[in-house]
């Protein structure tokens, strides 16, 4: 009966739930005018305005009463808005803000405790999605898997991460071919995830470790969701988290983990907005230990190389590129980033096998994905230092010959049947090899292969194909 009544509270407190209008506005539990083509409140908070398909009831949802009690919404008092639209809307937030937040202490909405006994099916499922796909790719330069052992764990106890995970992979599906009729899946749930971060934002005792992890998940979803907004406010969340609690690469365990994957996130927001990074190289507090390493070790020292390359060629303006600091500067970058690749074992380099293709490209073969996505990486710095800064280098310019072999090079790693962790993780990679490569046929081919990323994954890739067309007429 007490439980009843505190599901009550919190339906009141958020108001009747809306079986009409857009996604967006049924996820969030507003009311929606339906107007055509966008509606009023999407068109406000700038928004995607999508109307959801009729849906035939299948395996994909479970009985009303457990649904109900895996993504009961999180009901909030105080006098700011509780339904945050981002992760930029919740970081944004004062702290005289968060302290007007009150989470009611429902039962059936706690952030974190006993282990969960009985979850419904459709976050088996999603769950399972989950560890099989997105946590292989944020496993990429992690031999501890953490992302797809550690993770799942915590998902049994933390309510956050759980509805979180769910978010992510619900939105993976949706962007797959036949999958769009999961989009309303992915907004309840990536609602549900943000009411739930914020409540744990409101709590002082919650699990710090949880509330990084779930930012980390729910900036992933958004860079999935939103890719033609501004990148930079997708990961503003765990740029402060990481500033904040002192997040570096010395970390242990889970925090590790997340910083390897924000970096990366960091970096391909850099790369797409051509800028500096939020966190900058320094920042990182690394050390790299002599001898031999593994390759993931291998692959994070050379993405700090990248950062540092990014952050020389996109925070120098023209004025600067011809002073003798910044040539200085990128002769140091380029002797660190050969220094990183004559240490490196033969075999971690690749193996070529058999003849090149009728375009150019020879299939490599690499005995784990971090050398693949690691070699990748190698050759992209070699472009930004060599091509990037000159912007369209010329036939007759002296670097010419090497920016093609470069450019060749990650087209063949790309085309080696690598695994999909290493295919996401060279996106920006394969970008620049189609930018400068010479020749329609091998451009063509690149972009097939980033066309297939996106259809295949679900990783966005079309605004990079349309940046390539644009440059090529």
């Amino acid at each position: 009966m007490v439980r009843r009544e505190q599901e009550v509270r919190v339906r009141e407190a958020k108001g009747a739930r809306r079986k009409a209008g857009c996604i967006a506005c049924r996820s969030r539990h507003v009311r929606c005018d339906e107007e055509k083509p966008i509606c009023r409140e999407c068109r406000r908070r700038n928004l995607d305005c999508n109307y959801p398909d009729f849906i035939v009831a299948s395996q994909w949802c479970p009985p009303a009463a457990t649904q109900e009690a895996e993504s009961t919404p999180i009901a909030t008092t105080g006098a700011i808005d509780n339904n945050p639209q981002s992760t930029w809307d919740i970081f944004n937030l004062s702290r005289n803000e968060l302290a007007t937040i009150s989470p009611l202490d429902s039962p059936a909405v706690q952030l974190r405790g006993p282990q969960a006994q009985n979850i419904d099916r459709e976050t088996a499922e999603l769950l399972r999605v989950y560890q099989t796909g997105i946590a292989t790719w944020m496993d990429i330069f992690d031999h501890r898997l953490c992302y797809q052992r550690d993770v799942p764990r915590r998902a049994i106890f933390s309510l956050l991460i759980r509805q979180s995970i769910c978010a992510l992979s619900a939105k993976q599906i949706s962007l797959l071919k036949g999958g769009s009729v999961h989009g309303s899946v992915a907004a309840a749930r990536y609602g549900d995830s943000l009411r739930l971060l914020l409540a744990a934002f409101a709590e002082p005792q919650s699990n710090q470790e949880d509330i990084l992890t779930a930012t980390i998940l729910l900036s992933s979803y958004e860079l999935l969701a939103a890719p033609g907004l501004d990148h930079r406010k997708h990961i503003h969340g765990a740029t402060t988290l990481i500033k904040s609690q002192k997040i570096d690469s010395q970390c242990q365990g889970i925090n590790k983990a997340t910083f390897q994957i924000y970096v990366r996130q960091d970096i391909a927001v850099a790369l797409m907005n051509e800028c500096p990074t939020n966190l900058s190289p320094q920042e990182w507090n690394v050390t790299w230990p002599s001898g031999e390493v593994e390759d993931e070790a291998r692959g994070n020292h050379i993405l700090w190389l990248c950062s540092r390359a990014i952050n020389l060629i996109y925070t120098a303006d023209i004025s600067t590129r011809t002073s003798l600091t910044y040539f200085s500067n990128v002769a140091e970058v380029s002797r660190e980033v050969e220094e990183w690749f004559n240490q490196l074992p033969s075999e971690s380099k690749g193996l070529t096998c058999g003849q090149a293709s009728w375009e150019g490209f020879v299939d490599i073969w690499f005995p784990v994905s971090a050398a693949a996505a690691a070699m990748a990486t190698y050759h992209e710095i070699k472009l930004l230092l060599l091509a990037e800064q000159k912007r369209r280098p010329l036939p007759e310019d002296e670097n010419y010959d090497e920016i093609q072999y470069h450019a060749n090079q990650i087209g063949s790693i790309a085309l080696s049947q690598i695994s999909d962790g290493a295919l996401v993780q060279i996106v920006q990679p394969l970008y620049y090899a189609a930018k400068y490569i010479d020749g329609r046929a091998k451009k063509a081919r690149i972009w097939m292969v980033l066309n297939d990323i996106e259809s295949r994954l679900g990783f966005h890739t079309r605004t990079r194909i349309e940046q390539l067309q644009r440059l090529d007429t």
